[in-house]
């Protein structure tokens, strides 16, 4: 028996700690076990939690949109109430969307956008109105911008002729306007529509009522009124007359009229170099294909440009009693010119019936 010692067997491995859960796998048959590795755990993302209502204050937002829906209503008809409610309704909504310490961001930017738009469309209205403005007082082709009394007179004809009176331009005539005969008739296109006619006198050979008004009032036989008539114009020196018609006097007959005149006041004296005066002149009675008119002249014998000159036609019966008025216009009558003009009536003229024709401005 040999003395070499026999090396001893190395040590089998012990077998691995299993813990509950763990699989083990064996590569190869003899192979040690292998630990099969656990996937890995999966988790639910997050559920979204729902955001709760803000516990911030939203008053001041409520506010600021309150004020400035008031203040976009109100700019239309009251602009001085208007645009501080905008500006307060603008400053609040911007408090209340910059600050951290206040709710209602909605109702906050709702303010500024109502303040900012309804103030942009006021300034564009103003700008509007303003070059609108402008426009028609620069631009006045008829002379109906209003102007001082104080200033020189200019009639804004559109032509050369355009006059300014030397001298200050005085006021206060001597004489009172005159009211004559007074005709009142019905008229036959509809129920309850007057005619009437009254002559006046301007005893003043230096003074006119310019643009002056006349209230001319209908009275039954009572004296009551039952309409009145409102005439704008302009009363020359010497006889003149006015026309017109009460339209809402229903079943009512108007027997006279009541004028209130302008006072003497009110009347402009003439310059030296405004002599002359707008006259009526060759009217003739004319009866072409059974219709009765009226024919004549209107002579522009002042200095100025009338942009129109109003005809009156006065008819008197056999005996001279003021049986009619009636009358028609004339447009554009330069200083020095004159124009024709034509009156037709809806009725034979009475034998013996005469014809008068003034005219006012």
């Amino acid at each position: 028996m040999s003395d070499e010692s026999v090396p001893p067997q190395a040590a089998e491995p012990s077998p691995p700690t299993i813990r509950p859960g763990q699989r083990f796998t064996q590569p190869y048959p003899g192979a040690a076990p292998v630990l099969i590795p656990s996937p890995s755990p999966t988790y639910a993302p997050p559920s979204a939690q729902p955001r709760g209502r803000d516990p911030r204050p939203a008053s001041l937002a409520i506010v600021a949109f309150c004020l400035a829906g008031v203040g976009a209503l109100a700019l239309p008809l009251v602009a001085v109430l208007a645009v501080p409610a905008l500006l307060a309704g603008f400053i609040c909504g911007l408090i209340a969307v910059i600050g951290r310490s206040h709710g209602g961001k909605g109702f906050g930017i709702a303010a500024i956008a109502t303040s900012a738009g309804a103030s942009a469309l006021a300034v564009i209205g103003v700008i509007f109105a303003v070059a609108i403005g402008s426009a028609f007082t620069v631009s006045d082709p008829f002379g109906f911008a209003p102007r001082p009394y104080d200033a020189p007179y200019t009639d804004g004809f559109p032509n050369d002729g355009e006059f300014v009176p030397d001298g200050p331009i005085e006021y206060g005539a001597a004489l009172d306007l005159l009211a004559g005969e007074v005709v009142v008739t019905p008229t036959n296109l509809a129920e309850g529509i007057w005619n009437y006619g009254v002559v006046l006198d301007n005893p003043n050979p230096d003074a006119i009522f310019e643009d002056s008004i006349i209230l001319v009032e209908g009275l039954d036989a009572s004296g009551t009124v039952v309409d009145t008539h409102e005439q704008y114009l302009t009363i020359q020196p010497g006889p003149t007359a006015i026309v017109g018609s009460f339209l809402d006097a229903g079943d009512a007959t108007i027997t006279d009229v009541r004028l209130q005149l302008p006072d003497k006041a009110d009347a402009r004296i003439l310059g030296p170099d405004e002599a002359g005066i707008v006259t009526v002149e060759d009217v003739q009675q004319t009866d072409e294909y059974g219709i009765p008119a009226v024919t004549g002249r209107v002579v522009n014998g002042t200095p100025r440009d009338q942009l129109y000159a109003q005809v009156i036609v006065l008819t008197r019966d056999a005996e001279g009693t003021l049986i009619s008025a009636d009358g028609t216009y004339v447009d554009e009558l330069p200083a020095g010119a004159e124009q024709t003009f034509e009156l037709s009536f809806y009725e034979p003229l009475p034998a013996g019936a005469t014809i008068e024709a003034y005219v006012t401005l």
